[in-house]
């Protein structure tokens, strides 16, 4: 049997420690019940991938202002929701995994279905896909906004969550102030990378004036965004050793933005493991733990990242998707009973952010709605 030790040895984070490298990271899900908190289908369907035996579930993008709410996304703007955010800790808890919780704020990224809100950006370029002209973000807004990624830290670590990352990646608000290509300012936040560094570092140093020292904060970018003028990878090479000196305990790498949106979430065709060369030129710098993710479905791909010391993490996002049990077969030497995810990105992709609805798989029909579909043995067999 085919034993998968680097995979499945255990790492620390900060002073969190994980049982193995499998990391299940944010990926929108469409299942926000009305008032913006998990619903019955997300607590059900995150429990999935923690009973499945993930390290880390990274739970999906959740707004931290009502200036960025969207029907369908998970918020935690406020204590009301303190109560369900803890339902659905307390169901990833139980069967070994970590909790962390991924905070974010759209920036000008954010979607049309958010009526009556002009979208905030570090400045009012709108974004190539959504086409919405954004109000270039004052002193005032800029502490309003990084007070409420604190608060939203706070209140995820109240309803037990081992940790956050924010979403500094893929055009979101974070993200928008690193970039060159959408920030544009003139003031401490804009220009050198430094500048463009500070909102970042002040919403960390906020996180950790609520939530201590002994609480992760991760981050996760775009190692390159793909667009002229924008992040490059020797730039973001640059800016990761000054975030892990800030005090950030583990970075996680993908790439793209909204303006090329298709390389997000990698179609069928791309390479394995795409980023993990990049990863690995960070991993020799930083003392911290660095994730790599990007189209990495295969856990024999996976150890051998690890195992070559390309990255301390996977990111196994559609792979999980596709067969929540995927580490536990992994583990036991079970790799013909896995559900492969053949990157079709139908009911991943095309189902959250084309049609509307909640997730689904076109391998895995219980996806979003595991708890109606789980096997119950008979009362009388």
């Amino acid at each position: 049997m085919t034993k998968l030790k680097h995979l499945f040895s255990p790492i620390s984070i900060g002073a969190m420690e994980l049982r193995n490298r499998i990391v299940m990271p944010a990926m929108g899900s469409n299942q926000a019940s009305r008032d913006h908190g998990p619903s019955d289908a997300a607590i059900g369907y995150y429990a999935a991938r923690a009973k499945g035996g993930a390290g880390l579930i990274i739970v999906e993008i959740t707004s931290v202002h009502a200036t960025t709410r969207v029907p369908g996304v998970l918020a935690i703007d406020d204590d009301c929701l303190i109560p369900r955010w803890t339902q659905l800790a307390r169901a990833i808890h139980p069967h070994g995994a970590k909790a962390w919780l991924q905070l974010a704020h759209q920036g000008r990224q954010l979607a049309g279905a958010a009526k009556g809100i002009q979208p905030l950006a570090a400045s009012a370029i709108p974004c190539p896909m959504m086409k919405r002209l954004p109000k270039e973000m004052t002193a005032e807004d800029i502490e309003m906004i990084v007070a409420s990624f604190g608060e939203a830290a706070r209140r995820a670590r109240e309803a037990g969550f081992d940790g956050v990352e924010l979403h500094g990646a893929h055009g979101y608000l974070i993200c928008n102030f690193l970039s060159p290509l959408s920030n544009k300012r003139t003031d401490e936040y804009g220009g050198s990378i430094a500048n463009r560094l500070r909102f970042a570092l002040e919403i960390l140093d906020r996180i950790r004036a609520r939530c201590g020292r002994d609480f992760p904060v991760g981050i996760r970018l775009s190692c390159s965004e793909l667009s002229s003028g924008g992040l490059t990878p020797e730039e973001v090479e640059v800016m990761c050793p000054i975030l892990a000196g800030a005090g950030f305990d583990a970075i996680s790498i993908s790439r793209a933005n909204y303006g090329t949106f298709r390389w997000i979430i990698p179609p069928a065709g791309t390479a394995p493991g795409v980023l993990a060369p990049y990863t690995e030129r960070l991993k020799k710098v930083l003392g911290i733990p660095v994730m790599v993710a990007h189209k990495i479905q295969d856990p024999l791909v996976a150890e051998h990242i690890i195992a070559q010391g390309q990255a301390d993490l996977v990111c196994m996002g559609r792979a999980l998707i596709a067969d929540p049990d995927l580490p536990n077969k992994a583990a036991a030497g079970r790799f013909d009973d896995i559900i492969p995810c053949i990157a079709c990105n139908q009911g991943c992709l095309r189902m959250v952010y084309v049609e509307g609805r909640h997730i689904s798989c076109m391998l895995n029909r219980t996806v979003g709605e595991e708890q109606e579909m789980a096997l119950v043995p008979a009362a009388t067999a």
